[in-house]
Formats: structure tokens, C-alpha cells, sequence
């Protein structure tokens, strides 16, 4: 998820803001995949639990759109530094395929091993169990979808990073067509909301690139921005209230158009960039720099602590739950990365 930690971050310079920036935004995410405020359920508030739920997931979305930014401006300072070289963008391209090649192959075995299960059944019937998943979702899942979405519910976001880096290779010497593109990709977005690929569109090959479609625009604006100096300072706070006003009332009032989401990102991307020092030298910042690592393990660290998690009453669980993942996939990814033969997998 951290494009300036791929092969040649010697050849771009870091920033400590953007790597703080991601060490909240992956924290977020983990909310929204683990739904820790579940609890409302069971104190029988489940209009309370939609509510919150419907807020936070539309809320952080923007934090999504800040990692394709900030891969996009990443990725342009390192074509623009070796003057577009094609071997820059393959490399870039190998390793976003290999990681994504790699998860999908480890989480097809693990995504359907239950821990707790084995703790409770025994591990005679929890693998009859566990095979039986196995083979009625394999039997089920199709082609395309395994092609750009993995054998998990958050390997997309690699897939759709390996496009945008793709398609900005191919036209990065073509701006108007490659802003065409974008923009063309935008609105086809827009038939139904990014964040429901189940609302189907026409054709399923759409409906599952229907986020790629989307966020390829935030990778070309964080393209367009490599290299240029930061526009002039009134445009942070003028599209900082933009966005907040547009993405709120998008929000209030369930649109599918995720114009408020564009400017608002937009916004805090400028904002981090006018202050590179923000976070220096400090937990968030290094942290940030592991992004990658901590958001392609944390499903598996998430399946290894839920049994254990589910033990204590669910209200403390809720509270405990995501710090617990977010430090377990933390320091699974810091000690892969010691280990030579594995460091591959989260760097």
C-alpha cells in the first residue's frame, strides 16, 4: 500500500507528513474491515450500529484515496528522475504483480482456516469443515474475480494499483490522454457507488474494476503533482473547505458522486505536502513507512487473534480489537522484513 517503499526509495526522497498521514489512514482501515462497534447489536441498537457503521465507512474512504495520491505522486518522481524509463515502471510493476500473486496464493489456503474453529471442533472435523468452505467457494468464485480481486476481500487494492500504475506508464508521455482516460474511468465510476461492488453494473468485468475506475483519477492528480512545485498556499484551505462541505452532504445525503471525496483528499494531500516536517522523527512516521507490509498481513494477523478476542465480552473486545491487529500486523511485518527470503512479501 506504499508505493515509495517499493524498489528505488533511495531515489525519492520521503515524507515524514505522508508517512504519518498513512499510519492513521491503515488504522482506519482496519475499523472498517474488523466493525468493532458491532457491539450495538447485541445492546440492541442495531439503528445505532447502521448509523455509525454508514458514517465511518464513507467517512474513511478518504483516507483510501490519500494512499492512491500519494502512490501516484511517488511513482512520477521515480519516472521523472530516470526520464521515464520503461525499466523503472516494469519494475514498479513486477513487484506490485508479485506481491499481489503472492498474497492471493497464501490467503487461497488461509482464508478459510478458521482458528477458532480448530480450537473448538478438534482438528478432525474443523478441516472437514474447512475443506467443505474451501471447495463450495472455489467452485463458486469466478475467473475475473479472482483475477482483480484475489482470494480476499482486500487484495483489490493491489490489482487496482498494478492498473493505475499500467495505464499511467503507458500515457505518461501523453498528458492529455492520459488525463482523458482518468476522467473517462471517473464517470464510469459513478453508475453506482465505488464502495459497492455488489451493486452490479451492466458487465461483471465493470463491476469489479468499478474502484480501479474510480481511484485512477487520484493516482494521475498524485502523478501530475511529482515534480511541481505545491500550488500556491490558498488552494489548501480553499479546497480543505470545499471538500469537507462537498463530501459531508454527499454523505447526508447518500449520492453515489464522490466529487466531494476528490477535492477533499486533494486538499489534505496539499496540506501535507506544504508541511513535509509534520510528524518527523516520530512513532507515526516511521510507522507509516510499513504501510505496505502492515495492510497485506493484517487479514491473516486479524483470523490468528479473533478467537481470542471472542473470548472477552464484546464491548471490551470492540475497544481492544483493532489496536490488537494493527501492532500484530506491525510486528509481523517488521520482523518478515529482517528476515531476507521473506522481506519480499511486505516491502
Amino acid at each position: 500500500m506504499n508505493v515509495q517503499s517499493l524498489p528505488l526509495q533511495n531515489k525519492t526522497q520521503r515524507i515524514a507528513s505522508i508517512d504519518a498521514a498513512k499510519t492513521i489512514v491503515i488504522f482506519c482501515v482496519i475499523l472498517i474491515h474488523l466493525d468493532p462497534y458491532y457491539y450495538f447489536v447485541f445492546l440492541k441498537q442495531p439503528f445505532i450500529y447502521q448509523a455509525v457503521y454508514f458514517l465511518v465507512s464513507k467517512i474513511f474512504t478518504v483516507g483510501i484515496s490519500l494512499f492512491f495520491l500519494a502512490s501516484g505522486y511517488f511513482f512520477g518522481q521515480s519516472l521523472l528522475k530516470e526520464g521515464f524509463s520503461e525499466r523503472v515502471a516494469a519494475r514498479y510493476l513486477k513487484k506490485i504483480l508479485f506481491l499481489y500473486g503472492i498474497w492471493t496464493f497464501i490467503y487461497l489456503f488461509f482464508s478459510w482456516i478458521k482458528i477458532g474453529n480448530f480450537l473448538g471442533d478438534g482438528f478432525l472435523l474443523a478441516s472437514l469443515h474447512y475443506g467443505e468452505a474451501f471447495l463450495n467457494w472455489f467452485s463458486e468464485v469466478s475467473m475475473l474475480r479472482l483475477i482483480f480481486e484475489g482470494t480476499t476481500y482486500h487484495l483489490w487494492f493491489l490489482m487496482s494499483l498494478f492498473c493505475c500504475m499500467l495505464f499511467t506508464s503507458l500515457f505518461a508521455k501523453k498528458r492529455v490522454i492520459l488525463w482523458a482516460l482518468a476522467f473517462l474511468c471517473f464517470l464510469l465510476s459513478l453508475q453506482n457507488a465505488v464502495y459497492a461492488p455488489w451493486l452490479c453494473h451492466p458487465s461483471e468485468i465493470l463491476q469489479l474494476m468499478q474502484r480501479t475506475l474510480y481511484y485512477f483519477v487520484f493516482f494521475v492528480l498524485g502523478y501530475h503533482w511529482a515534480g511541481r512545485p505545491v500550488p500556491r498556499p490558498f488552494w489548501c484551505p480553499l479546497l480543505l473547505v470545499v471538500g469537507i462541505l462537498g463530501h459531508s452532504t454527499e454523505i447526508f445525503l447518500q449520492v453515489p458522486l464522490y466529487f466531494g471525496n476528490l477535492i477533499l483528499s486533494s486538499g489534505i494531500f496539499l496540506f501535507l505536502r506544504y508541511n513535509p516536517a509534520l510528524g518527523k522523527n516520530s512513532f507515526l512516521s516511521s510507522s507509516g513507512q510499513l504501510t505496505l507490509g502492515i495492510y497485506v498481513v493484517h487479514v491473516f494477523v486479524l483470523e490468528v487473534l479473533r478467537p481470542w478476542i471472542d473470548l472477552i465480552p464484546v464491548w471490551i473486545g470492540s475497544a481492544v480489537y483493532p489496536g490488537a491487529i494493527y501492532f500484530g500486523a506491525l510486528g509481523a511485518t517488521v520482523v518478515l522484513q529482517k528476515i531476507p527470503g521473506l522481506r519480499r512479501l511486505v516491502s
